[in-house]
């Protein structure tokens, strides 16, 4: 078995054995309160995340429920996370989007005109909330990469051409073992492969090039 072949089974088998974190947007295939939680998520953990999406999932259901009045009322209810100015405004934008009726690959493109939506926000959208095949890759994630593969990034991660080439040889072809495959490595950035690791309970000592040559 290959060392990437490894690396896609370790993390999903690690995944299905119920080491994945339950969250709301990961239960629902509402692709509106999966965009909004994407784009709460950013540079924010969702523990943070989740009494505000629990609010705004609440009082804005659908994205016609959102209008230019509301935008007052988002940013006193994003205030817990900051940015709140920014996050009202890429919220905004999201429902006026998704609340028109177009076919799924002129929404997709429009989905490109967010303000301040990055490319892991962006692929996280299409993966989760329209079931598109797609790599994700932020911080957490290029930690793991670096580590296993004993590389080192030119600059972030979630800008460096290598770490999206990985993630793009990883990503797994079908649909669901690709969600799975992104719930289980965000989640292993967060509870194994931390900036300070736990790698006696990493599934992935085999191959793991940081356990090889720790620094």
């Amino acid at each position: 078995m290959s060392d990437k072949k490894f690396f896609v089974e370790s993390i999903i088998r690690w995944a299905e054995n119920g080491n994945i974190r339950s969250f709301p947007w990961r239960k629902t295939s509402n692709t509106w309160h999966i965009a909004l939680a994407e784009i709460l998520l950013a540079r924010t953990p969702a523990p943070r995340v989740l009494p505000v999406y629990q609010c705004l999932a609440k009082k804005y259901p659908s994205p016609s429920s959102i209008n230019n009045k509301d935008l007052p009322n988002l940013v006193e209810i994003l205030k817990p996370l900051g940015l709140q100015e920014k996050k009202a405004v890429q919220i905004k934008a999201l429902a006026d989007i998704l609340r028109q009726r177009k076919n799924k690959e002129v929404l997709i493109e429009e989905l490109r005109e967010v303000p301040g939506m990055g490319k892991y926000s962006y692929n996280a959208v299409l993966l989760f909330g329209f079931k598109m095949i797609r790599p994700i890759v932020d911080g957490n994630i290029g930690r793991i990469f670096s580590r296993y593969f004993g590389l080192q990034w030119k600059r972030k991660a979630v800008s460096d051409t290598k770490a999206w080439n990985i993630a793009y040889e990883l990503v797994h072809r079908e649909v669901s073992k690709a969600i799975i495959y992104a719930y289980g490595i965000i989640d292993f950035g967060s509870e194994v492969c931390k900036k300070k690791p736990n790698c006696m309970a990493c599934p992935l000592r085999t191959y793991c090039e940081f356990l090889k040559n720790p620094s």
